[in-house]
């Protein structure tokens, strides 16, 4: 098929045009001889005006077409419309298919390393490091990992919650072993992180769970415009900034003591929400660095895992009200998350959302802009309510 012609410019009112019937020209008449009377390209087809006009018995215009000099969609394209209709048809129901089929198989998958024996050595003491595991998802972590035989290390920023999580943490099993390091996570600088680390460098240090994190405001959820510069900051340096620079500093060791993992610990508003912004963005941030590790540590030959996890509502010290229904608590989310993540790597994935529950924000993504605004506001009402009512007691 040679190549198509055009002519350019040129006059839509003498173009010509073919009516096609049943088979058969029955009509080429100039567009302009159309114009003052009706446009038949306006209407319907097989409509009254049609059989009036060319007082011709009544049958259904199956065509317009124009003329063989210019073009059509059928001479000028590679595929017809229907191909190409069928094609994008089957591409979306794959793509649907391959999704709930990986949902599947990883939410119900009755396999897997769930000791993390992958991450353990057999010839001594195997430890892991969970930030912010005074309480909440990092203690239950902390929890999860003593039941599987790992030591802990966890960081907070109170002295007497993280003692007393110590001292909880040991009566889990008699051989459990937790040591403690106090750090604030917004002020500590690089060089606090390395010194802190130190003392613990001769330790088999194969699991980093980067988990600290929160908003630093209240009221938790207002305007962006509302916070103040030290707020804007503060949420940087709590949810980035020390996260970046505590897996800069380990990943020597982790790389040493490989295979190894790395757990970073987003969030579901990691998409965005109004009212939420800089927290919104910080566990992008999260996201995004942990896929960047992941790819690199794959890029360069280390047995380095690093999952990005999103989780929903979880019932937690910081979280107990507006919570969505069957939010599951911090220790049965930290042992979702353990449960599945070797899973999660054997699937070559690089994030994951345990709760069944929380997996399912993922079709947002293939939804329309104006869906995804109305159901972030219809999920956000309950919080809301939660925080007013919340902020009238503190009042009283």
């Amino acid at each position: 098929m040679g190549p198509c012609k055009t002519r350019a410019p040129f006059d839509l009112a003498a173009l010509p045009l073919r009516i096609r019937t049943r088979g058969h020209v029955r009509s080429i008449q100039p567009y302009s001889h159309f114009r003052n009377s009706f446009d038949p390209l306006r209407v319907p087809l097989g409509s009254a005006p049609i059989r009036e006009f060319y007082r011709l018995e009544p049958y259904r215009v199956d065509q317009l077409m124009f003329s063989s000099n210019f073009c059509n969609f059928n001479r000028c394209s590679m595929y017809p419309m229907g191909t190409l209709l069928n094609f994008t048809g089957t591409i979306a129901l794959g793509i649907v298919g391959y999704n709930t089929w990986r949902f599947i198989t990883f939410h119900l998958a009755l396999y897997g390393d769930r000791k993390l024996d992958r991450y353990t050595s057999k010839n001594q003491k195997t430890w892991a490091i969970v930030t912010g595991a005074s309480a909440g998802i990092g203690l239950g972590y902390a929890e999860e990992l003593i039941t599987r035989g790992f030591g802990v290390i966890i960081f907070g920023h109170k002295l007497e919650e993280l003692q007393q999580a110590e001292i909880h943490l040991r009566t889990i099993s008699d051989d459990a072993d937790v040591r403690i390091i106090k750090l604030d996570a917004i002020t500590a600088s690089s060089t606090d992180i390395e010194n802190a680390l130190n003392e613990f460098k001769q330790l088999h240090i194969t699991i980093l769970i980067n988990n600290v994190g929160g908003a630093v405001s209240w009221p938790f959820y207002k305007p962006f415009t509302e916070h103040t510069a030290s707020e804007v900051d503060n949420t940087i340096n709590l949810n980035a900034r020390f996260m970046a620079q505590l897996t800069r500093i380990l990943l020597p060791t982790l790389s040493q003591n490989s295979p190894s993992l790395i757990l970073n610990m987003s969030s579901g508003s990691h998409m965005g929400i109004p009212w939420l912004c800089a927290y919104s963005a910080v566990k992008g941030f999260n996201a995004s660095f942990s896929r960047a590790i992941s790819r690199e540590m794959k890029a360069t030959g280390i047995a380095i895992d690093s999952i990005v996890v999103y989780p929903g509502d979880v019932h937690s010290q910081a979280n107990t009200s507006g919570l969505a229904p069957f939010s599951p608590s911090s220790r049965q989310y930290a042992k979702l998350a353990l449960d599945r993540v070797v899973t999660a790597v054997r699937q070559g994935r690089n994030e994951m959302s345990p709760f069944w529950m929380h997996g399912l924000s993922g079709v947002l993504d293939f939804m329309p802009e104006f869906l995804v605004q109305s159901l972030t506001k219809t999920s956000l009402e309950g919080k809301l309510k939660a925080q007013e009512q919340m902020m009238k007691v503190k009042e009283i």
